[in-house]
């Protein structure tokens, strides 16, 4: 198993050491292409004999750091629903189904946060002194949305004392969206203006007739430029991460974008003993 670590270099070394955060990548499982090779997602259509042996892989590396190494995977649906763990969770665990939700958060030790993603932003959050932790999914209708603010505001923590990385997501120079999309985040604040780049050839301004959007404008999108407008907002003043390109780094990522059927890297943050 191949692994990134959340890098957060405003906490001192010593707090780094109560939590650990990681983005698993693409790389030393047992699936076979599309998902080759280390998919952790059940709903791709990947054969579940292989994803269950790459999840035994995370978890015998999880149980290095702690022995409730079963992560608390989610039903992501791009909504804005956070959970807490272990509490909420349990309550809304089906017998056969996983809890839909695309953010959860804790405060117990020994309790693994996770997102699944493969173009989407997944973000890593730790307060000053690691006593709480949250892991989020944040594609474009999630960040329109708000799963950043309703993840925050569930938390315990004030935001000022919050560290968020920002893992391995699409890059801006990959991310083609239409004008309905810019109209999403344009509408709501002109700051996020600077996060979207018209492709070669058109120009900046909306191309609209009677109020009536075309389909033909296409934009480029920073989809960590607008993750750090929100949190800018929101108060946070410890940003990290956004270096990667799922897309174009597709020997270390999967892309849906990129690849159409693929698999799902997973990114995980808890509290240690």
């Amino acid at each position: 198993m191949t692994w990134i670590t959340a890098s957060f270099p405003y906490l001192a070394p010593e707090i780094i050491e109560k939590f650990g955060a990681i983005t698993t990548t693409r790389k030393e499982g047992v699936s076979l292409a599309p998902f080759c090779s280390f998919n952790l997602a059940t709903h791709v259509g990947d054969k579940l004999t292989h994803v269950r042996a790459n999840r035994a892989i995370l978890r015998e590396h999880l149980s290095s750091f702690h022995s409730l190494c079963e992560p608390y995977w989610l039903e992501q649906t791009h909504s804005v629903k956070v959970l807490e763990l272990p509490q909420q969770y349990f309550y809304e665990c089906a017998t056969d189904k996983v809890p839909e939700a695309d953010a959860s958060f804790t405060r117990k030790p020994q309790t693994t946060c996770v997102v699944m993603t493969a173009d989407c932003l997944p973000l890593l959050i730790v307060n000053d002194d690691a006593t709480e932790v949250a892991a989020v999914h944040a594609g474009w209708k999630g960040l329109a949305n708000g799963i950043i603010e309703q993840t925050m505001n569930a938390m315990t923590s004030s935001n000022e004392t919050l560290h968020v990385w920002l893992g391995p997501a699409i890059g801006p120079n990959a991310f083609e969206v239409g004008e309905d999309v810019r109209q999403q985040f344009v509408q709501q604040s002109n700051t996020y203006s600077p996060c979207f780049s018209a492709k070669q050839g058109q120009s900046t301004e909306t191309k609209a007739t009677e109020n009536k959007l075309t389909k033909e404008n296409k934009y480029l999108a920073d989809i960590y430029a607008l993750a750090k407008v929100q949190l800018k907002a929101l108060g946070v003043r410890y940003i990290s991460g956004g270096e990667y390109c799922t897309y174009s780094q597709s020997e270390l990522f999967f892309s849906y974008r990129k690849e159409g059927q693929t698999g799902r890297m997973a990114s995980l943050i808890w509290i240690k003993n």
